[in-house]
């Protein structure tokens, strides 16, 4: 009965870490299959767990939300400014999807298809460790050849690039004209 009781309790604290938004207790109460009174206790229970720590359960009007301590907002506003130069830009993505579909591609095969300049958004790419160099080309001149890395799969939640979303050739000539 107690392993349940925590099993339950464990259940609406998942619950409230994932939703970005305040949860009604009979919303819960639904999920968990319990009754709202004991939902309700449970959910005060972990309120009292977590007073002091970096985390919190407040009652909001619609129900409860677990959100940060506001003691901890300038730890989290580090973050957020350090981690705004991790996105890519729209150049980049642009890049990205570029080199996913017609790898291996050498960067003058990027630029000729972006019609724009395109080291910035490569190196940018490469520092991400989104894309690597493969090999070279055997023309003149020998250039890089570019392709995606298992971390790209990971990003994007592929088993392997054969699970790109096929390309629309109609629709997107009808896009450009």
């Amino acid at each position: 009965m107690l392993q349940e009781v925590q099993e339950l309790k464990n259940s609406m604290e998942c619950l409230l870490f994932v939703s970005g938004e305040a949860l009604s207790l009979k919303k819960i109460a639904q999920i968990v299959e319990a009754d709202i009174p004991a939902v309700e206790s449970l959910i005060r229970q972990l309120q009292d767990e977590y007073q002091g720590r970096g985390l919190m359960i407040l009652e909001v009007a619609d129900g409860f939300q677990m959100c940060t301590n506001p003691q901890y907002a300038s730890c989290i506003n580090k973050l957020s400014a350090s981690s705004s130069n991790d996105k890519l830009s729209l150049g980049a993505i642009e890049t990205l999807a570029i080199i996913a579909y017609n790898q291996p591609v050498t960067k003058a095969e990027i630029e000729y298809i972006r019609g724009v300049n395109s080291v910035a958004q490569i190196q940018k790419l490469l520092e991400k460790r989104l894309v690597r160099v493969t090999g070279r080309k055997d023309v003149q001149g020998h250039p890089f050849l570019y392709g995606t890395t298992k971390e790209f799969l990971k990003c994007f939640g592929l088993s392997d690039i054969s699970y790109l979303p096929p390309i629309d050739m109609e629709k997107r000539v009808e896009l450009v004209a």
